[in-house]
């Protein structure tokens, strides 16, 4: 049986096929182009107003599973969006929420089932649906999302819960707000703590105001179902940090019942200036609010002029998806010897590995340098993985191009633990996407224009394929993906550069039970890919290009993709 895809494979054909993942074929979905953008007034690339988010097309985007939701799994993602074609559109000149729903089909992989936007809002400042966040509630029937708006120049942290299909099923809800301060902006989803099909308890963190007196909160959200009347509400609230400049903190779930792991970039400076910090959070109903914070520790403190900062936080998980206490943290050391004005040091990005226990965070093995090598070493994301053909637990790195080059592409690093030693190896590397922009268009059309900081945030994680296993099913000999959200620049079929950020749909093979591991690791491993090109001002308008303050069908971007092959190879190493 053949079945008509709507998305395209990448790997077999080209020089990147040398494992037998890569030869199931990384499958891309083109949800929607960087055309088509919006456009909030004449030359606005010339004119652009600090803080006026004009929109990138659709930045910080996350996205979750729900596994019962009726009429089959959903993937459904949220994010900050400015595109105009959609119809029913809010957005004519400023962004919104904007929702997309693919079912999770046995025969054709993704299938979209929605399209539409969730937000009508019209805050200061154009803060209308900024940094969303997404976690499944009442069993894997619906999804929580919460984002922040700005209705009367305080930003506020708000939440709604949607449906399958991105139907609304509740109002806008009011989950934080405190007096003179701008709260809550997320960079990781909330944790589900507590799951039944009546009641989900979620636990979450994020920064608090800007202008130098950041502090960082944690919240407990209850969502409700009584009968079919569903309700959003914050149980408790913790400031856990009192200093934590922009960068937002990175919160999974532990094996401990009722608690959250979060690590933050400590200090009231860009970047922070104290040093990258991890908590353990009790997010239990009763507990006093005195008592949330069970133990606060230092991953890395600013040593000198080397500051460590935006953290990205995943954990290692048992064979059934369940935490099994361990986690890997990467974060970002700077080195601020030659800092000039606003523009940030030299960056490096360190792992390391811990064990999560009630009294304190054990250190399985000391940060390093050089397991997630490529990218922009400052603006990378995490997720937990199951890799190879019996699915061991791993963390996966992504990083992309902070200079919105149509050939930054997204890099993956697979993390995990070697057999013998127990130490952290490379497991694999990859590129999936022909281009993934981590901050150059956000700054350049988003919350902050006119300043070198922001960041377009990322997305992966592990789904189940339904069509394993299944004759004629999609990618039938793969158990599980990695699926991850991309933000690409493409490229027209005439060579130019799309207006705005793409949103694409990837889908990376991950467990292939029976598959072959590969020779052994070469003892000279290949050279390095090109560096990064320098930043380029597209349309000559004099933007500034700088780093951040830690804080449709396939196009001519597809054959560009095939020459980097030639130059990045992806590597398996055995264990």
């Amino acid at each position: 049986m053949t079945t008509k895809l709507a998305g395209t494979f990448v790997g077999a054909a080209i020089a990147l096929a040398s494992s037998a993942a890569m030869a199931q074929g990384i499958y891309t979905l083109n949800v929607h182009s960087g055309d088509n953008a919006g456009r909030a007034y004449e030359n606005e690339e010339g004119n652009r107003n600090n803080n006026d988010q004009l929109g990138a097309g659709l930045e910080h985007t996350r996205c979750n599973i729900m596994k019962a939701a009726v009429g089959g799994p959903r993937i459904l993602c949220i994010g900050t969006g400015s595109y105009t074609d959609i119809p029913g559109s809010p957005v004519q000149d400023r962004i919104q929420g904007l929702c997309i729903s693919h079912r999770l089909d046995p025969m054709q992989g993704l299938v979209q089932t929605a399209m539409k936007y969730v937000s009508n809002n019209r805050g200061d400042e154009y803060q209308n649906f900024h940094a969303p966040v997404a976690a499944p509630v009442f069993g894997g029937t619906a999804m929580a999302v919460y984002y922040n708006y700005d209705p009367d120049n305080n930003t506020k942290l708000w939440g709604k819960i949607l449906g399958p299909d991105c139907e609304e099923l509740t109002g806008q809800t009011l989950l934080l707000a405190k007096n003179n301060d701008d709260v809550l902006g997320h960079a990781s989803n909330p944790v589900v703590v507590a799951d039944s099909p009546t009641e989900t308890r979620l636990g979450s963190c994020g920064i608090g105001n800007g202008n130098g007196r950041d502090d960082m909160w944690c919240i407990g959200v209850r969502a409700t179902n009584n009968n079919g009347q569903m309700a959003l509400e914050t149980y408790f609230d913790k400031a856990v940090e009192l200093e934590e400049e922009r960068s937002r903190s990175a919160v999974v779930g532990t094996n401990i019942p009722d608690h959250i792991f979060e690590c933050s970039a400590v200090g009231n400076t860009q970047p922070p200036n104290r040093g990258t910090r991890c908590a353990l959070i009790n997010t239990a109903p009763n507990t006093p609010n005195e008592e949330r914070i069970v133990w606060r520790q230092y991953i890395q403190e600013r040593q000198g002029k080397i500051y460590a900062t935006t953290p990205a936080v995943a954990a290692f998980t048992n064979p059934d998806g369940s935490y099994n206490g361990e986690v890997g943290v990467a974060f970002v050391e700077v080195d601020t010897t030659d800092r000039n004005g606003r523009e940030k040091g030299a960056t490096s990005l360190k792992h390391g590995r811990y064990r999560v226990t009630l009294q304190g965070l054990e250190t399985i093995e000391e940060p390093q340098y050089n397991l997630a090598g490529f990218g922009d070493q400052a603006h990378q994301h995490m997720c937990s993985v199951n890799w190879g053909p019996e699915g061991k637990s791993a963390t996966m790195v992504v990083q992309g191009s902070v200079v919105g080059s149509v050939t930054g592409v997204p890099r993956a690093n697979i993390i995990g633990a070697d057999a013998l030693t127990g130490k952290a190896v490379v497991v694999d590397e990859l590129v999936f996407g022909d281009s993934y922009d981590t901050g150059w268009i956000s700054q350049y059309y988003g919350n902050n224009p006119n300043t070198p900081q922001g960041r377009n945030h990322g997305f992966c994680m592990m789904v189940d394929n339904p069509g394993y296993g299944i004759e004629g099913g999609f990618q039938p000999t793969v158990k599980q993906f990695v699926f991850a959200a991309n933000a690409p620049r493409r490229l027209r079929i005439d060579g130019t550069p799309e207006d705005k950020l793409a949103f694409d749909m990837v889908l990376i093979p991950a467990v292939i039970p029976g598959e072959d591991p590969g020779p052994s690791p070469d003892p000279d491993p290949e050279p390095d890919p090109e560096p990064e090109p320098d930043p380029v001002d597209p349309d000559g308008s004099g933007a500034q290009v700088g780093g951040c303050s830690a804080g449709g069908g396939a196009g001519a971007g597809s054959l560009l993709l095939l020459g980097f092959a030639a130059a990045f190879i992806r590597r398996r190493r055995s264990n």
